[in-house]
């Protein structure tokens, strides 16, 4: 029996028999947490409690795709009843989140803005912190300490701050 034919006979099993798994289209009407709250069909059957990760718990590792609100998505359950909805496939991504031994990635397509940090520092933390040294920077000269930085060099080191503002979290 080939791989296929396996994987077949193993889902009819784990699906109760069915020779299909069922999928729904519906349409992200709220996102709370690591679920959603999606409508579904002609009437706008209102299904709660759909996972956006195969299972709900808060493990400290995972990828969390949120729907935009309004936007399509497919959902299937392997169970065979509409109690169990997972989110299996996204039209809109909204944000993401990658968590995985501590590194944190956050994109998030409201604000245009990235996240990306670890348990002992952040990116935007880092920028700051390098903002910071530089406006305050003086070296050494044969008559003494630099004076205070030039203003085209002050310039520079704003506009750094305020780009790397409207990017990072």
């Amino acid at each position: 029996m080939d791989n296929y034919k396996k994987l077949v006979d193993v889902l009819k099993q784990a699906i109760g028999g069915n020779d299909n798994i069922p999928l729904i289209n519906a349409e992200v009407k709220e996102i709370t947490g690591e679920s959603c709250t999606v409508l579904f069909g002609s009437d706008k059957m209102e299904l709660t409690e759909v996972r956006l990760k195969s299972s709900i718990n808060e493990s400290d590792n995972y990828l969390l795709l949120i729907p935009k609100v309004g936007s399509m998505v497919t959902c299937g359950s392997f169970t065979g009843d509409f109690k169990d909805l997972c989110v299996l496939a996204v039209d809109e991504v909204e944000s993401f989140k990658y968590v995985q031994n501590g590194l944190e990635l956050y994109i998030d397509s409201t604000d245009g803005k990235v996240s990306v940090r670890n348990e002992e520092v952040s990116l935007v933390n880092l920028f700051g912190s390098l903002v910071t040294i530089l406006k305050g920077l003086k070296v050494f000269t044969p008559v003494g300490p630099s004076g205070t930085i030039l203003p085209e060099i002050l310039l520079k080191v704003n506009q750094f701050e305020t780009d790397f503002k409207k990017l990072l979290k």
